[in-house]
């Protein structure tokens, strides 16, 4: 009873993006932009990024929900699909994720819309939930020291639900289990969220 003790005192539970945004509260120092102080998820912040989204939607001529325009965004993320490149291309993988979610008439509208909330996030010092998942991911990757102390943090890691686990989601489990010397996926496939 004492080691299991032991084990449950320092356990970590949460679902990523809750383990994410504590990691980042405590752990990310300042960096040269600043500080991301506000969570997209609270209801001042989206609506002011909402009232600056909007009117760029109706100079590009679309109706687009704001709303579609963030989900396009979070799932390009997710999915680590890039919009698109420097001389104007666009991944076909990114143009069938905005037809999934807007449809096709709507899709490149979309896609530019999805890059301006994106450049509208980053001005003003904001993520939404995936933004703690990448930006944990990414400071692993290139070495950022608060988040490679990370790696040796975690003696298990265990996911449930692993079907609803994205491309970004395992990709930071792979970059973290370093340090783990167990990792336990459960889940069932018939169940998928990420099936699109």
């Amino acid at each position: 009873a004492a080691v299991g003790d032991s084990v449950a005192a320092r356990a970590c539970v949460g679902t990523f993006h809750s383990r994410m945004w504590a990691l980042l509260r405590e752990g990310r120092p300042c960096d040269g932009r600043g500080r991301a102080e506000a969570l997209i998820g609270s209801e001042r912040c989206r609506t002011r990024l909402w009232q600056l989204l909007g009117p760029y939607l109706k100079t590009i001529g679309s109706d687009l929900d704001v709303k579609a325009c963030a989900d396009i965004s979070a799932r390009l993320r997710e999915a680590c699909v890039d919009s698109g490149d420097a001389e104007g291309g666009v991944d076909p993988a990114a143009l069938a994720i905005a037809e999934a979610v807007v449809g096709e008439s709507d899709a490149y509208r979309a896609l530019k819309a999805a890059a301006t909330y994106e450049r509208l996030k980053s001005e003003r010092g904001l993520i939404d939930y995936t933004d703690m998942l990448a930006i944990v991911y990414d400071a692993v990757v290139v070495g950022e020291p608060w988040a490679v102390a990370l790696r040796s943090r975690f003696e298990c890691i265990a996911i449930d639900e692993a079907q609803d686990t994205s491309l970004l989601q395992s990709r930071l489990v792979d970059e973290l289990k370093a340090g783990a010397r167990a990792i336990l996926w459960t889940g069932d496939v018939s169940q998928s969220l990420y099936a699109w």
